[in-house]
C-alpha cells in the first residue's frame, strides 16, 4: 500500500490546486480535519448524491490529500496534511515573505526623497511538475516527443501566423524553435542534455512580452512501466520575474500540450 508521504510526493502542485478548487472537496477536508470519517457519513453531509461524494473523495485520494482504509465493509477516510504543508511551504510562505519585504521596501521608499530610478523586481524560482501515464512503449513516446513534435504541438501555442512548423533538433546544442521560413521565426530554447529514450533537458527563454524576463529549464523523463506503458514526468524550473499567476498559466499550458496534444496524437497513430 502507498503511504501518505509517498502519495504526497507523487502529486504535482497543479493536481493539488485542482483538488482543492471545488467547494465540496474543500468541505470534505474541513470535516476530516476533526478526525477520520466513513464514506457513508460524509455522503450524508455533503451536497449531491452519494456517488458524487465518492468521486470527490477519489480526486482527493489521487492528489494524496485523503488516505482511505477499509474496516470490514466500511471505508474510512483520513486527512493527509503533508501535501497541504508542502503546498504552503512552496507557494504561500515564500509569497507572504515576499509581500512583507515589498511593504517594508515601500515604507522605506516613501520615507526617502523621490528617486529617478525604481529598484528592480526580485527574481525567484518557481517549479512546475507534471506526470502523464501513456499506454505506449517508451521508445514510441520518445519518437513522438522528440522527432514528431510538429505533429502534436498545438497551433494555438505558436506565436506567429507565419510559422510553418515547430522544430526540435535532437542533439546537444540543438534549437527548439518556430520556423517561419527565410530565416525567420522564434527560438523557444535549446537542448542542453539528451539521452534517448530516457531523458531530454531543455533551456528555455521567457521574454518580457510573455511575462518574463525569465529562464526555464525543462526536463522530460520517460520511465518504462511494467504494463508496457510509459510514465512521462515533466519538470519546469523557472528563474526570473514569474509570479504565482504566471506559473499557474505555464503549468496549464504544459498540461494542455502534453495531455491534449501529445497523448491524443499517440492514440490516433496507434489506432
Amino acid at each position: 500500500m502507498t503511504t501518505p508521504s509517498e502519495r504526497s510526493a507523487e502529486a504535482a502542485p497543479a493536481q493539488l490546486f485542482q483538488a482543492l478548487a471545488h467547494p465540496t472537496r474543500a468541505a470534505i477536508l474541513d470535516r476530516l480535519a476533526g478526525g477520520p470519517l466513513r464514506t457513508l457519513d460524509l455522503a450524508g453531509e455533503m451536497p449531491g448524491s452519494r456517488f458524487a461524494t465518492r468521486k470527490h473523495l477519489e480526486v482527493l485520494a489521487n492528489a494524496g490529500l485523503v488516505v482511505r482504509s477499509r474496516r470490514g465493509r466500511e471505508v474510512w477516510n483520513h486527512l493527509n496534511p503533508i501535501p497541504l504543508q508542502r503546498l504552503h511551504e512552496r507557494w504561500v510562505a515564500p509569497r507572504a515573505a515576499s509581500a512583507a519585504r515589498m511593504l517594508l521596501a515601500l515604507e522605506g521608499h516613501l520615507a526617502e526623497e523621490p528617486r529617478t530610478m525604481s529598484a528592480p523586481l526580485p527574481a525567484q524560482v518557481v517549479t512546475i511538475e507534471l506526470s502523464l501515464v501513456l499506454p505506449h512503449p517508451r521508445e514510441r513516446v520518445w519518437q513522438a516527443l522528440v522527432h514528431e513534435i510538429d505533429a502534436w504541438w498545438r497551433r494555438d501555442f505558436l506565436t506567429s501566423a507565419k510559422t510553418r512548423r515547430f522544430v526540435l533538433e535532437p542533439k546537444v546544442g540543438g534549437r527548439v524553435y518556430e520556423d517561419a521560413g527565410d530565416g525567420e521565426g522564434l527560438q523557444w530554447g535549446q537542448v542542453i542534455g539528451i539521452s534517448a529514450p530516457e531523458k531530454l533537458d531543455l533551456a528555455g527563454y521567457l521574454s518580457p512580452e510573455f511575462g518574463g524576463p525569465a529562464t526555464s529549464y525543462h526536463v522530460f523523463r520517460l520511465n518504462a512501466r511494467k504494463d508496457g506503458g510509459t510514465e512521462l514526468r515533466f519538470t519546469d524550473a523557472i528563474h526570473g520575474r514569474v509570479d504565482a499567476a504566471q506559473a499557474q498559466m505555464l503549468a496549464d499550458g504544459w498540461r494542455l500540450l502534453l495531455a491534449e496534444g501529445l497523448k491524443p496524437y499517440l492514440e490516433r497513430r496507434a489506432s
